[in-house]
């Protein structure tokens, strides 16, 4: 895991028109799992976890991702990466279930647990917080502070959070760990 910078904000930048060269180039993908792993990459690095990069005078080129191709001539409006993402997966509904699989398994491979808890932070809104904090017997309040960038959430807030989204969170055996004999 390489660390360049502490956390940020990403912002997606809308044309005079109020279109998103960002939100219509994802969209026109036809991979979802490519569309789910950039999301996922870009919660990485707002927390400050670039990867696998590489870096040019100007700039630092994320090796997975490709350029939209198009500059942006004027900005109108910004969303963040957590309202992106909020919209994208009340949009595509469908790719949540394999989203939790692949943040949970990027986790086990480089415990990030901010861009961990920001995911689960937009899954719980599109789910509906106040829907989570009844089931769970948190507040609303509970919940956004554990899924919070300074959360440190216990694990029975977790199960509980998890349940609510309809999950359990299940050990896996990693491919790299041999048990004792």
């Amino acid at each position: 895991m390489t660390r360049i910078v502490s956390p940020k904000q990403i912002v997606f930048y809308a044309d005079e028109d109020g279109n998103e060269p960002f939100e219509a180039w994802i969209d026109n993908l036809r991979d979802k799992q490519g569309r789910r792993s950039i999301i996922n990459r870009l919660f990485r690095v707002q927390q400050g976890n670039y990867g696998d990069v590489k870096r040019t005078a100007k700039s630092v080129i994320l090796r997975t991702l490709k350029p939209i191709g198009r500059s942006i001539k004027a900005v109108r409006k910004l969303r963040t990466l957590d309202e992106f993402a909020e919209g994208y997966f009340r949009d595509h509904p469908d790719e949540i279930d394999d989203y939790l699989t692949e943040i949970f398994q990027d986790y086990a491979e480089d415990n990030d647990t901010g861009a961990l808890l920001a995911s689960l932070r937009v899954i719980a809104r599109v789910r509906g917080v106040s829907d989570m904090a009844q089931s769970t017997g948190m507040s609303r309040q509970g919940i956004q502070k554990a899924l919070s960038g300074d959360g440190n959430p216990r694990l029975g807030n977790v199960t509980s959070i998890m349940k609510a989204m309809g999950y359990c969170l299940v050990p896996q055996k990693l491919p790299s760990m041999h048990t004792p004999h």
